[in-house]
């Protein structure tokens, strides 16, 4: 499903380019500006991307203050269950798979995050399952070095 979503984004910003660039070649030509297509074509992509580039921004500086919000929250309070509640929130937001943090991808650390505060708060098998649940999806090499030492502590605690 991932594969299909992003052929149909580059199909659509492609078509896009294709319109904007159309309206603005009439505009130009109604006003008298004689610019190449190729130029305008360029143009049209470098706006694009950037509103794109702008977009994620603003979707990250989203995901990231609720993120900090929730863990000052839970430094203060010390309330293990809200504090799972609100990384299950940040985890679901919108753009999130597309994230990183500490070169790890964004879903990977929360789970990563939530397994330790699971195995801190002694519910260990919940942290269990979820780590084994996690595993086989994890293929960055420091997300993985924590999933081995997660599994290391549970192993201890066990």
């Amino acid at each position: 499903m991932n594969k299909k979503k992003s052929v149909l984004g580059i199909i659509s910003v492609l078509l896009w380019t294709v319109i904007i660039a159309v309206a603005a070649r009439l505009y130009m030509e109604e006003t008298g500006v004689r610019l190449p297509v190729f130029w305008i074509l360029l143009l049209v992509c470098a706006v694009l991307i950037f509103a794109w580039r702008m977009y994620m921004a603003v979707r990250f500086r989203r995901f990231m203050m609720r993120f900090d919000e929730a863990g000052f929250k839970y430094w203060v309070t010390q309330n293990t269950e809200g504090y799972l509640r609100e990384l299950d929130e940040c985890s679901n937001m919108p753009g999130v798979e597309k994230f990183t943090l500490s070169g790890i991808p964004a879903g990977h650390y929360i789970a990563l995050l939530k397994i330790n505060n699971l195995r801190l708060a002694g519910r260990v098998e919940e942290a269990r399952t979820l780590l084994e649940t996690i595993g086989p999806e994890i293929t960055s090499d420091r997300a993985r070095r924590l999933w081995n030492a997660e599994e290391r502590r549970l192993q201890m605690q066990e």
